[in-house]
């Protein structure tokens, strides 16, 4: 909603994309940067997206941002309405195969043996 050169989405720029990819690197931890109020911009998942690091077989980052708007209404007040969302990850064809079917399969003799305690 604000211009690209406005001071405050320079510090926000993350919010320009839904999602972002960035090579591992640890001192890139907060997408907004460490300072956010004091930044002008610098240090921020713009500016390390800019840097056109390769990330093809390299340990990655992915940067989501769920962002939505809420124009309030007179009806809102006194208690403004709450909207959640969420998003999930879930590998599809991770692995070549179940990893679970090499175990061996459980053999009578190994499993355990439960009996009743003698009563008194």
């Amino acid at each position: 909603m604000l211009d690209l050169d406005d001071p405050p989405q320079k510090c926000g720029a993350f919010t320009n994309n839904q999602i972002w990819v960035t090579p591992y690197n640890q001192s890139e931890q907060w997408a907004g940067g460490l300072f956010v109020y004091q930044s002008q911009g610098e240090g921020t998942l713009a500016t390390w997206s800019e840097r056109d690091r390769p990330i093809e077989n390299k340990d990655n980052v992915l940067w989501y941002t769920l962002g939505f708007h809420h124009i309030p209404c007179q009806e809102d007040a006194p208690l403004m309405p709450t909207v959640s969302s969420s998003f999930d990850l879930r590998p599809v064809n991770f692995f070549q195969s179940n990893p679970i079917l090499r175990i061996p399969a459980n053999l009578v003799k190994d499993l355990p043996v439960c009996e009743p305690a003698d009563s008194v």
